[in-house]
């Protein structure tokens, strides 16, 4: 007998999907700290820079936890009467680099329960599952849940990771998902 326990996600992807006319950016983001709070900013390969906001809480913690990281960002259209200094309102981003040419896979932190064993697995985005060193459990349970991306290999039955980094923790209160044979 086993269980599996997910929370339950506020949404695998980073954001909706946007209508025609999307605002479309590639570069690193930064982390800028300031009087009250953080802010994002994309700075582009022909040095531009863009503050970063999002509608949506989880994707601005995302944003902010992306720093050092190249990636493409899609957000509300904007036209050349835009002012400049208008933050991107960010609907949703791809990883392009994390470091050295890097594109990681993202997915969630997920605990497996086999009888008396407990392991942490990853689970990608398109729900793909592989157990993660029995090391790692004592480690992540806590962050059962979380948002990630991951660089490493399958070798034999569980994952070898290389890096990875947490992109949103998981806050409890929006319920669990078991799943029992």
């Amino acid at each position: 007998m086993y269980r599996l326990l997910i929370p339950a996600l506020v949404a695998l992807t980073a954001g909706p999907a946007l209508a025609d006319g999307a605002f479309v950016a590639e570069g690193k983001i930064r982390e800028v700290t300031g009087p009250g709070r953080s802010r994002a900013i994309l700075v582009t390969d022909d040095n531009k820079s863009f503050t970063l906001e999002s509608p949506s809480a989880h994707l601005q913690e995302e944003l902010l936890r992306l720093s050092g990281v190249k990636v493409r960002l899609r957000s509300e259209p904007r036209t050349a009467d835009t002012p400049e200094g208008v933050p991107l309102q960010v609907r949703a981003y791809e990883i392009l680099d994390v470091g050295g040419g890097v594109v990681p896979t993202i997915g969630h932190i997920a605990l497996l329960e086999a009888g008396a064993e407990k392991r942490m697995i990853f689970v990608t985005e398109d729900g793909r599952a592989s157990l993660l060193p029995k090391t790692w459990t004592d480690r992540l349970v806590s962050h059962v849940g979380a948002k990630i991306w991951l660089v490493g290999q399958k070798e034999k039955d569980e994952l070898r990771v290389r890096r990875f980094s947490i992109l949103r923790v998981y806050r409890p209160g929006a319920g669990t998902q078991t799943q029992n044979p």
